[in-house]
Protein backbone atom coordinates (compact mmCIF):
# COMPACT_ATOMS: atom_id res chain seq x y z
CA UNK A 1 0.00 0.00 0.00
CA UNK A 2 1.16 3.37 -0.83
CA UNK A 3 1.69 5.59 2.14
CA UNK A 4 -0.50 9.33 1.57
CA UNK A 5 -1.76 11.73 4.16
CA UNK A 6 -5.08 9.69 4.69
CA UNK A 7 -2.88 6.13 6.53
CA UNK A 8 -0.01 8.99 8.03
CA UNK A 9 -0.88 8.83 12.02
CA UNK A 10 -0.45 12.32 13.35
CA UNK A 11 1.30 13.26 16.49
CA UNK A 12 0.13 14.54 19.75
CA UNK A 13 1.24 17.63 21.09
CA UNK A 14 -0.27 17.81 24.12
CA UNK A 15 2.65 16.68 26.28
CA UNK A 16 4.98 19.76 24.42
CA UNK A 17 2.07 21.92 25.92
CA UNK A 18 1.94 21.04 29.59
CA UNK A 19 6.05 21.63 29.59
CA UNK A 20 5.67 25.00 28.51
CA UNK A 21 2.76 25.69 30.40
CA UNK A 22 4.83 24.44 33.57
CA UNK A 23 7.92 26.41 32.57
CA UNK A 24 5.60 29.65 32.46
CA UNK A 25 4.16 29.17 35.89
CA UNK A 26 7.66 28.55 37.15
CA UNK A 27 9.07 31.64 35.19
CA UNK A 28 6.19 33.62 36.95
CA UNK A 29 6.68 32.35 40.36
CA UNK A 30 10.63 32.88 40.44
CA UNK A 31 9.37 37.14 39.25
CA UNK A 32 7.17 37.25 41.57
CA UNK A 33 9.32 36.43 44.79
CA UNK A 34 12.14 38.61 43.04
CA UNK A 35 9.24 41.24 43.57
CA UNK A 36 8.39 40.22 46.79
CA UNK A 37 12.19 40.06 47.87
CA UNK A 38 12.59 43.84 46.26
CA UNK A 39 9.66 45.15 48.45
CA UNK A 40 10.54 43.79 51.83
CA UNK A 41 13.97 45.37 51.36
CA UNK A 42 12.29 48.52 50.42
CA UNK A 43 10.37 47.87 53.89
CA UNK A 44 13.16 47.41 55.98
CA UNK A 45 14.69 49.85 54.43
CA UNK A 46 12.36 52.45 55.31
CA UNK A 47 12.20 51.13 59.05
CA UNK A 48 15.75 50.92 59.47
CA UNK A 49 16.39 54.79 58.01
CA UNK A 50 13.51 56.00 59.66
CA UNK A 51 14.53 54.61 63.17
CA UNK A 52 18.09 56.38 62.52
CA UNK A 53 16.57 59.54 61.69
CA UNK A 54 14.22 59.90 64.33
CA UNK A 55 17.52 59.09 66.59
CA UNK A 56 18.89 61.84 64.83
CA UNK A 57 15.62 64.50 65.71
CA UNK A 58 15.47 63.75 69.23
CA UNK A 59 19.13 65.01 69.52
CA UNK A 60 18.07 68.55 67.90
CA UNK A 61 18.11 71.67 69.96
CA UNK A 62 14.68 73.21 69.45
CA UNK A 63 11.44 72.91 66.80
CA UNK A 64 13.01 75.02 64.28
CA UNK A 65 16.10 72.82 64.12
CA UNK A 66 13.44 69.46 63.68
CA UNK A 67 11.51 71.22 60.97
CA UNK A 68 14.78 72.38 58.97
CA UNK A 69 16.34 68.52 59.88
CA UNK A 70 12.70 66.90 57.89
CA UNK A 71 12.79 69.70 55.64
CA UNK A 72 16.34 68.73 54.20
CA UNK A 73 16.08 65.46 54.76
CA UNK A 74 15.86 63.00 51.38
CA UNK A 75 12.53 61.49 51.97
CA UNK A 76 12.94 58.26 49.69
CA UNK A 77 13.53 55.74 52.39
CA UNK A 78 11.78 57.71 54.81
CA UNK A 79 8.39 57.03 56.74
CA UNK A 80 7.28 60.79 56.88
CA UNK A 81 4.14 59.81 58.60
CA UNK A 82 6.22 58.68 61.71
CA UNK A 83 8.23 60.90 61.45
CA UNK A 84 5.93 63.85 61.67
CA UNK A 85 4.03 62.25 64.25
CA UNK A 86 7.00 62.05 66.55
CA UNK A 87 8.17 65.93 65.48
CA UNK A 88 5.01 66.97 66.92
CA UNK A 89 5.12 64.91 70.06
CA UNK A 90 8.64 66.28 70.53
CA UNK A 91 7.28 69.99 70.15
CA UNK A 92 4.37 69.22 72.51
CA UNK A 93 7.24 70.66 75.69
CA UNK A 94 7.64 74.02 73.56
CA UNK A 95 3.57 74.65 72.73
CA UNK A 96 3.09 74.04 76.24
CA UNK A 97 5.47 76.50 77.63
CA UNK A 98 3.93 78.76 75.27
CA UNK A 99 0.35 78.31 76.53
CA UNK A 100 1.64 78.72 79.96
CA UNK A 101 3.14 81.78 79.16
CA UNK A 102 0.07 83.29 77.64
CA UNK A 103 -2.23 82.40 80.34
CA UNK A 104 0.28 83.77 83.30
CA UNK A 105 0.10 86.89 80.56
CA UNK A 106 -3.35 87.17 80.59
CA UNK A 107 -3.90 86.62 84.08
CA UNK A 108 -1.33 89.21 84.49
CA UNK A 109 -3.27 91.92 82.79
CA UNK A 110 -6.85 90.88 84.74
CA UNK A 111 -4.83 91.70 87.69
CA UNK A 112 -3.89 94.82 86.61
CA UNK A 113 -7.29 95.75 85.01
CA UNK A 114 -8.94 94.97 88.12
CA UNK A 115 -6.13 97.14 89.82
CA UNK A 116 -6.56 100.39 87.41
CA UNK A 117 -10.40 99.40 87.57
CA UNK A 118 -10.55 99.87 91.41
CA UNK A 119 -8.19 103.05 91.42
CA UNK A 120 -10.81 104.47 88.96
CA UNK A 121 -13.49 103.87 91.51
CA UNK A 122 -11.08 105.24 94.38
CA UNK A 123 -11.00 108.39 92.29
CA UNK A 124 -14.56 108.73 91.02
CA UNK A 125 -15.65 108.00 94.79
CA UNK A 126 -13.40 110.49 96.40
CA UNK A 127 -14.72 113.55 94.06
CA UNK A 128 -18.30 112.20 94.61
CA UNK A 129 -17.27 112.44 98.50
CA UNK A 130 -16.16 116.02 98.18
CA UNK A 131 -18.72 117.11 96.06
CA UNK A 132 -21.25 115.74 98.90
CA UNK A 133 -19.59 117.10 101.76
CA UNK A 134 -19.63 120.46 99.83
CA UNK A 135 -22.77 120.32 98.79
CA UNK A 136 -24.28 119.76 102.52
CA UNK A 137 -22.41 122.49 104.03
CA UNK A 138 -23.45 125.20 101.01
CA UNK A 139 -26.90 123.73 101.63
CA UNK A 140 -26.44 124.40 105.33
CA UNK A 141 -24.85 127.64 104.97
CA UNK A 142 -27.88 128.73 102.76
CA UNK A 143 -30.31 127.69 105.46
CA UNK A 144 -28.37 129.64 108.11
CA UNK A 145 -28.00 132.61 106.13
CA UNK A 146 -31.29 132.77 104.44
CA UNK A 147 -33.13 131.87 108.10
CA UNK A 148 -35.01 128.95 106.37
CA UNK A 149 -37.55 127.55 108.19
CA UNK A 150 -37.22 124.43 109.88
CA UNK A 151 -39.27 122.53 107.78
CA UNK A 152 -36.15 122.66 105.27
CA UNK A 153 -33.99 120.73 107.86
CA UNK A 154 -35.70 117.76 105.83
CA UNK A 155 -33.38 118.76 102.95
CA UNK A 156 -30.69 118.10 105.23
CA UNK A 157 -31.55 115.18 106.48
CA UNK A 158 -31.96 113.72 102.85
CA UNK A 159 -28.65 115.43 101.85
CA UNK A 160 -26.71 113.54 104.71
CA UNK A 161 -28.55 109.75 103.67
CA UNK A 162 -27.44 110.57 99.92
CA UNK A 163 -23.90 111.17 101.57
CA UNK A 164 -24.14 107.93 103.65
CA UNK A 165 -25.51 105.86 100.67
CA UNK A 166 -22.77 106.88 98.23
CA UNK A 167 -20.07 105.77 101.04
CA UNK A 168 -21.63 102.16 101.42
CA UNK A 169 -21.73 101.92 97.70
CA UNK A 170 -18.20 102.74 97.50
CA UNK A 171 -17.37 99.97 100.06
CA UNK A 172 -19.33 97.45 98.24
CA UNK A 173 -17.56 98.30 95.41
CA UNK A 174 -13.66 98.17 96.82
CA UNK A 175 -14.80 94.63 98.61
CA UNK A 176 -16.44 93.47 95.08
CA UNK A 177 -13.43 94.53 93.23
CA UNK A 178 -11.21 92.20 95.98
CA UNK A 179 -13.03 89.02 95.84
CA UNK A 180 -12.44 89.20 92.00
CA UNK A 181 -8.93 89.62 92.85
CA UNK A 182 -8.48 86.83 94.71
CA UNK A 183 -10.61 84.43 92.40
CA UNK A 184 -8.19 85.74 89.74
CA UNK A 185 -5.33 84.54 91.86
CA UNK A 186 -6.52 81.36 92.76
CA UNK A 187 -7.60 80.50 89.32
CA UNK A 188 -3.43 81.64 88.34
CA UNK A 189 -2.70 79.88 90.82
CA UNK A 190 -4.49 76.31 89.97
CA UNK A 191 -3.55 77.21 86.55
CA UNK A 192 0.46 76.75 87.55
CA UNK A 193 0.20 73.75 88.82
CA UNK A 194 -2.10 72.14 86.12
CA UNK A 195 1.04 73.49 83.78
CA UNK A 196 3.67 72.12 86.17
CA UNK A 197 1.90 68.71 86.54
CA UNK A 198 1.72 68.44 82.61
CA UNK A 199 5.10 69.38 81.86
CA UNK A 200 6.57 66.99 84.55
CA UNK A 201 4.33 63.72 82.51
CA UNK A 202 5.87 65.19 78.96
CA UNK A 203 9.53 64.96 80.58
CA UNK A 204 8.93 61.96 81.54
CA UNK A 205 7.37 60.66 78.45
CA UNK A 206 10.25 61.84 76.50
CA UNK A 207 12.51 60.14 78.75
CA UNK A 208 10.76 56.83 78.53
CA UNK A 209 11.00 57.22 74.73
CA UNK A 210 14.93 58.10 74.73
CA UNK A 211 15.04 54.96 77.02
CA UNK A 212 13.67 52.36 74.54
CA UNK A 213 15.96 54.11 71.99
CA UNK A 214 18.85 53.66 73.77
CA UNK A 215 17.86 50.12 74.65
CA UNK A 216 17.35 48.74 71.26
CA UNK A 217 20.70 50.09 69.96
CA UNK A 218 22.19 48.39 72.73
CA UNK A 219 20.43 44.93 72.31
CA UNK A 220 21.49 45.79 68.36
CA UNK A 221 24.82 46.16 69.43
CA UNK A 222 24.57 42.67 71.75
CA UNK A 223 23.24 41.09 68.58
CA UNK A 224 25.87 42.11 66.16
CA UNK A 225 28.44 40.79 69.04
CA UNK A 226 26.68 37.28 69.05
CA UNK A 227 26.67 37.17 65.65
CA UNK A 228 29.89 37.94 65.52
CA UNK A 229 31.37 34.95 67.62
CA UNK A 230 29.26 32.74 65.64
CA UNK A 231 30.69 34.11 62.04
CA UNK A 232 34.72 33.08 64.24
CA UNK A 233 33.64 29.94 65.20
CA UNK A 234 31.93 28.87 61.69
CA UNK A 235 34.81 29.94 60.20
CA UNK A 236 36.60 26.60 59.17
CA UNK A 237 32.97 25.48 58.00
CA UNK A 238 32.43 25.23 54.18
CA UNK A 239 29.37 27.44 54.11
CA UNK A 240 28.96 31.48 54.16
CA UNK A 241 32.02 33.35 55.28
CA UNK A 242 34.29 30.35 56.00
CA UNK A 243 33.80 28.95 52.37
CA UNK A 244 34.61 32.31 51.04
CA UNK A 245 37.69 31.98 52.74
CA UNK A 246 38.41 28.65 52.12
CA UNK A 247 37.82 29.70 48.67
CA UNK A 248 39.99 32.58 48.85
CA UNK A 249 42.73 31.24 50.86
CA UNK A 250 42.98 27.63 48.73
CA UNK A 251 43.09 25.32 51.90
CA UNK A 252 43.27 25.00 55.57
CA UNK A 253 43.66 28.53 57.47
CA UNK A 254 42.82 30.40 60.73
CA UNK A 255 42.18 33.57 61.40
CA UNK A 256 45.15 34.92 62.22
CA UNK A 257 46.54 33.66 59.08
CA UNK A 258 43.97 35.73 57.16
CA UNK A 259 44.88 38.80 59.00
CA UNK A 260 40.97 38.71 60.15
CA UNK A 261 40.26 40.43 63.80
CA UNK A 262 37.38 41.06 66.06
CA UNK A 263 36.33 44.29 64.43
CA UNK A 264 36.42 42.38 61.18
CA UNK A 265 34.00 39.74 62.54
CA UNK A 266 31.71 42.33 63.80
CA UNK A 267 31.79 44.51 60.47
CA UNK A 268 30.98 41.33 58.63
CA UNK A 269 28.05 40.38 61.34
CA UNK A 270 26.63 44.08 61.31
CA UNK A 271 25.75 43.50 57.73
CA UNK A 272 24.45 40.33 57.55
CA UNK A 273 21.74 42.32 60.20
CA UNK A 274 21.21 44.83 57.48
CA UNK A 275 20.37 41.96 55.29
CA UNK A 276 18.19 40.16 57.54
CA UNK A 277 16.32 43.36 58.26
CA UNK A 278 15.68 43.64 54.62
CA UNK A 279 13.53 40.12 54.70
CA UNK A 280 16.65 38.21 53.23
CA UNK A 281 17.03 34.96 54.85
CA UNK A 282 20.49 33.24 56.58
CA UNK A 283 20.53 30.52 53.70
CA UNK A 284 20.90 32.92 50.51
CA UNK A 285 23.54 35.33 52.43
CA UNK A 286 25.53 32.18 53.34
CA UNK A 287 25.17 30.96 49.26
CA UNK A 288 25.95 34.07 47.71
CA UNK A 289 28.93 34.90 50.37
CA UNK A 290 30.60 31.51 50.02
CA UNK A 291 30.92 32.60 46.26
CA UNK A 292 31.30 35.99 46.24
CA UNK A 293 32.93 37.85 49.04
CA UNK A 294 36.64 38.57 49.35
CA UNK A 295 38.51 39.73 52.60
CA UNK A 296 41.43 42.29 52.38
CA UNK A 297 43.62 42.52 54.77
CA UNK A 298 45.04 46.32 54.58
CA UNK A 299 47.98 45.70 57.43
CA UNK A 300 48.58 48.96 59.43
CA UNK A 301 47.80 51.46 56.51
CA UNK A 302 43.68 51.57 56.58
CA UNK A 303 41.35 49.11 58.41
CA UNK A 304 40.72 46.00 56.81
CA UNK A 305 37.66 45.54 54.53
CA UNK A 306 35.43 43.01 52.50
CA UNK A 307 34.63 43.50 48.93
CA UNK A 308 32.63 41.78 46.03
CA UNK A 309 32.01 42.44 42.58
CA UNK A 310 28.31 43.21 40.88
CA UNK A 311 28.08 43.64 36.37
CA UNK A 312 31.84 45.02 36.79
CA UNK A 313 31.44 47.20 39.65
CA UNK A 314 33.47 46.94 43.11
CA UNK A 315 31.85 47.76 45.88
CA UNK A 316 33.49 47.56 49.80
CA UNK A 317 32.24 47.35 53.04
CA UNK A 318 33.44 47.22 56.51
CA UNK A 319 34.50 50.24 57.41
CA UNK A 320 32.84 53.53 58.44
CA UNK A 321 34.00 55.28 55.18
CA UNK A 322 32.35 53.21 53.12
CA UNK A 323 28.93 53.08 54.50
CA UNK A 324 27.72 56.16 51.99
CA UNK A 325 28.82 54.11 48.30
CA UNK A 326 25.71 51.72 47.68
CA UNK A 327 27.25 48.60 48.72
CA UNK A 328 24.16 47.59 51.03
CA UNK A 329 21.50 47.86 48.45
CA UNK A 330 23.43 46.20 45.29
CA UNK A 331 24.53 43.60 47.41
CA UNK A 332 20.92 42.73 48.34
CA UNK A 333 19.89 43.24 44.90
CA UNK A 334 22.75 40.43 44.21
CA UNK A 335 21.65 38.49 46.75
CA UNK A 336 18.41 38.35 45.45
CA UNK A 337 19.42 38.09 41.83
CA UNK A 338 22.08 34.78 42.40
CA UNK A 339 18.55 33.57 44.75
CA UNK A 340 16.56 33.63 41.55
CA UNK A 341 19.54 31.95 38.91
CA UNK A 342 19.73 29.19 41.25
CA UNK A 343 15.80 28.68 41.33
CA UNK A 344 16.37 28.73 36.97
CA UNK A 345 19.23 26.11 37.22
CA UNK A 346 17.17 23.89 39.29
CA UNK A 347 14.44 24.04 36.76
CA UNK A 348 16.79 23.57 33.27
CA UNK A 349 18.65 20.81 35.16
CA UNK A 350 15.15 19.04 35.94
CA UNK A 351 13.60 19.96 32.10
CA UNK A 352 17.46 18.95 30.71
CA UNK A 353 17.32 15.33 32.51
CA UNK A 354 13.73 14.44 30.90
CA UNK A 355 14.83 15.93 27.70
CA UNK A 356 17.94 13.75 27.57
CA UNK A 357 17.54 10.89 29.87
CA UNK A 358 20.97 9.72 28.78
CA UNK A 359 23.05 11.91 29.45
CA UNK A 360 25.35 12.93 32.60
CA UNK A 361 24.88 16.06 34.99
CA UNK A 362 28.21 17.12 33.56
CA UNK A 363 26.58 17.31 29.86
CA UNK A 364 24.00 19.74 31.90
CA UNK A 365 26.68 22.00 33.72
CA UNK A 366 28.79 22.14 30.91
CA UNK A 367 25.85 23.46 28.29
CA UNK A 368 24.33 25.83 31.49
CA UNK A 369 27.27 27.51 31.75
CA UNK A 370 27.90 28.18 27.69
CA UNK A 371 24.34 29.35 27.43
CA UNK A 372 24.38 31.77 31.05
CA UNK A 373 27.81 33.58 29.51
CA UNK A 374 25.99 33.85 25.84
CA UNK A 375 23.38 35.71 27.63
CA UNK A 376 24.95 37.66 30.07
CA UNK A 377 23.05 40.55 28.62
CA UNK A 378 19.38 38.90 28.60
CA UNK A 379 16.62 37.33 30.74
CA UNK A 380 18.22 33.51 31.68
CA UNK A 381 15.93 31.24 32.67
CA UNK A 382 15.00 27.17 31.88
CA UNK A 383 12.27 28.29 29.19
CA UNK A 384 14.82 30.17 27.02
CA UNK A 385 17.52 27.39 27.66
CA UNK A 386 15.67 24.38 26.38
CA UNK A 387 14.51 26.77 23.88
CA UNK A 388 18.19 27.46 23.16
CA UNK A 389 18.62 23.74 23.11
CA UNK A 390 16.18 22.82 20.69
CA UNK A 391 17.53 25.37 18.00
CA UNK A 392 21.14 23.70 18.13
CA UNK A 393 20.18 20.45 17.85
CA UNK A 394 17.63 20.97 15.15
Amino acid sequence: MPITWRNVGTTNPAALLNAGTAAAEQLGQGISDIGAGIDQYADARTTSETNAFLTELMQAPDQGARDNMINDANTAFLNMETINTENYTLGQPERDKQVKLEDEKRALTTAKDILTFEDDISDKNLIEKIKGEKDVLNYQDSIFDANYNIENSDQITAAQLKYSNDQNLIIQNHEKALLRLNQTEGNAGALKISLDAAAKKQELELKKLADEYKLKEIQLKEDIKIEAARLAKELGKKTGLGLAMFNQSGGVFDEKELGMKADDFSAFAAREQELKAMGIPKNAIDKWVGQNIVFHDNGIISPNDFSFQVDGDTYKFGTVLQSEQGDLEAMAAAILNFENDLAQRATASKAYNKAFPDRKQSDFDKAWFAFDKKMLLQPNNAETFMAELANLTN
